[in-house]
């Protein structure tokens, strides 16, 4: 191997080290879309039972209090994003949908249910899909988060 090739592997990696290291917290492309519709959509705020996004956040436990639906992933709770310059900072549970409504819905959620029929559903520690999590399959609901209860910032779905 010549000494002008391991140059070129080692500036090569180097860089490619230094790409990866900024992108470490930073949500994906296509998290923009997702963050649009998750805040712009008229299902959001929907009733749970009636509502096309099928990942529920409850305020309090046993499904009770403010609720807000999620249909995408959500890469942190504390800020959606359209990619266009709306912002909602912080997300929050549904005006008018009990106790807890407008507070943030990260750090804020005591109960959750999934409404999808093939995918998990998993709500995790901190932000990007990391940390502790709970996970609902399909179909399920849970009265109280056990690993995420009132700590909740980030929400993801999984096969």
């Amino acid at each position: 191997m010549s000494i002008r090739w391991k140059r070129a592997a080692q500036s090569t990696l180097g860089a490619t080290i230094v790409v990866a290291a900024l992108n470490i917290g930073t949500p994906p492309a296509f998290a923009a879309f997702e963050d649009r519709e998750n805040m712009f959509s008229s299902q959001v705020c929907a009733s749970p039972g009636s509502s096309t996004f099928k990942f529920k956040l409850y305020y309090n436990s046993w499904l009770e209090g403010a609720y807000r639906n999620f249909g995408y992933s959500v890469w942190s709770f504390q800020r959606l994003e359209d990619g266009v310059g709306s912002v909602q900072d912080p997300v929050a549970y549904c005006v008018g949908t009990g106790v807890g409504a407008g507070q943030a819905v990260k750090n804020n959620a005591a109960s959750s249910k999934n409404a999808h029929a093939s995918y998990n559903a998993q709500i995790f520690y901190n932000t990007g899909f990391k940390g502790a999590k709970d996970v609902l399959p399909p179909l399920s609901s849970v009265s109280r988060l056990t690993n995420t209860y009132n700590n909740n910032a980030s929400f993801n779905w999984s096969n």
